[in-house]
């Protein structure tokens, strides 16, 4: 039977079925996140590099390392053996001249070693002072007329690698939904739209915490790429640590993490930074200093920091969200940092769109983002600053 209504109509007395819905045209789709890194890269075409290979490596090297410690000097005679840590013997070479930093004393190595026992004598007289856990710097040579030339000492390099890994996004609608009318427009535009930005999301989160692997137990290589917090692969291998539960004081970001941040590559980096160490970093007294504020504007936005060691952009990052928001990645991307993608020349597995990749005949419309890529990080990176986070 049918319903009645007696009276005035009103909105609850007519089926809601009957009412014609007001669905604004467009489809907001909200993005709590951002790709950083890959924005970088694919706006930088000189931050590239092609690879003919899926390992793509890279040589490294190093000039002969100057300093090393010994556990302790026994002091009260003009020459010892003194006992270095271990494989740095290699150093030290007939000749060598040698700062103790801790007791502000000079020794002559008098024969290159075999191993981590070095024989040395003071310089300019006198005993050796007595001390532990002490820093010896190597500060030249020192020879005598008509002496034999020198021991050569040199290093071998190194051949760091990174697999580049194959990342696939799909867009896949059946015929009948292509053909139907859906509010907030056509669906296939929607959802590549969509697919897109999840693409570069992907990409995003494995060059952070992507694990460098190869798999062969399939019945094809799956390549996994290195991010930058994989420190057995090429992602950063000095990391520090401070030990706290918050980020790091601020005597302690610019006296010890920027001062080894800068020590080595150029005097510009970036710091991409968790939302903790962000907001930590605006609050320093330092940055505060140097930073004007209008009158009509509360607080501050620190985009650089200018340290007496170098110019060090801050940038929030996303993804460094959770257990990561106190964490921060120090890197020089400019000269150290590059997008490594395969290609032979013909074939170019860069950051592409494939259209129509479905079955011939089927009734439906497939297509697909493709990208066979990786990192290619030289030096181990410049440094990560990581913090014990609260409960961890």
């Amino acid at each position: 039977m049918p319903t009645v209504v007696r009276g005035s109509r009103t909105t609850d007395g007519v089926s809601s079925s009957l009412i014609k819905r007001d669905v604004y045209e467009a489809i907001f789709n909200f993005e709590p996140y951002q790709t950083p890194l890959v924005q970088f890269y694919m706006a930088n075409k000189l931050a590239k590099i092609r690879s003919g290979n899926p390992k793509v490596e890279l040589q490294e090297d190093i000039l002969v390392p100057h300093s090393t410690t010994a556990a302790s000097i026994t002091g009260g005679s003009a020459t010892e053996t003194i006992t270095v840590a271990t494989g740095t013997g290699k150093y030290f070479r007939a000749g060598t001249l040698v700062r103790n930093t801790s007791a502000a004393e000079n020794y002559l190595v008098t024969a290159s070693p075999a191993a981590d026992a070095v024989a040395m004598a003071t310089v300019g007289g006198g005993n050796m002072t007595a001390g532990t856990a002490v820093t010896l710097l190597i500060i030249g040579s020192a020879h005598a007329e008509g002496s034999a030339s020198a021991q050569a000492l040199s290093t071998q390099s190194t051949f760091p690698y990174n697999y580049l890994q194959n990342f696939k996004k799909a867009v896949h609608l059946s015929g009948t939904q292509l053909a139907t009318v859906n509010y907030g427009g056509d669906d296939w535009t929607n959802q590549r739209v969509k697919a897109t930005k999840e693409f570069k999301l992907d990409i995003e989160r494995n060059f952070i915490y992507g694990i460098r692997y190869l798999d062969t137990t399939a019945t094809a290589n799956i390549w996994y790429t290195s991010g930058l917090l994989d420190t057995a692969g090429m992602g950063i291998s000095d990391v520090s640590q401070y030990p706290g539960d918050a980020f790091a004081t601020e005597a302690y970001f610019f006296n010890t993490y920027c001062k080894n941040l800068f020590a080595k590559g150029s005097g510009e980096k970036t710091l991409y930074c968790g939302s903790d160490a962000i907001a930590a970093i605006n609050d320093y007294s330092k940055v505060k200093q140097q930073t004007k504020v209008g009158e009509k504007e509360y607080g501050v936005d620190i985009n650089a920091i200018l340290t007496p060691f170098g110019r060090l952009n801050i940038q929030w990052h996303p993804q460094l969200e959770g257990e990561f928001a106190n964490w921060a990645i120090g890197l020089d991307r400019n000269e150290y940092l590059k997008y490594a993608y395969l290609s032979n020349g013909e074939v170019n597995r860069d950051m592409q769109y494939q259209d129509n990749i479905g079955t011939p005949g089927t009734d439906e419309r497939k297509s697909q983002y493709l990208a066979q890529i990786g990192l290619w990080l030289a030096g181990g990176g410049q440094g990560v600053h990581r913090t014990l986070y609260p409960g961890a």
